[in-house]
């Protein structure tokens, strides 16, 4: 992950939903905010999610994350 300050409309937001699907974009509850491009996707973890969202995460997760944001950034 970079740290690397940016504006709200350079970053996307993941999120789960009330049922617990992932989304892309603005929503309820708790997101992470990423860059989503090139080594901040590479370099991002489970741990990285479970800690943004204060919840238990898994791998199948992060696969479904990771998707999810390459889909986005086509």
């Amino acid at each position: 992950m970079c740290h690397t300050r940016r504006t709200d409309s350079d970053l996307l937001r993941v999120g789960r939903d009330a049922q617990g699907a992932w989304q892309v974009g603005r929503g309820s509850g708790r997101g992470v905010w990423l860059c989503g491009v090139g080594e901040c996707l590479k370099q991002l973890g489970v741990h990285h999610l479970a800690r943004a969202l204060k919840g238990e995460v898994h791998g199948s997760d992060l696969e479904v994350v990771q998707e999810l944001l390459v889909s986005f950034n086509r």
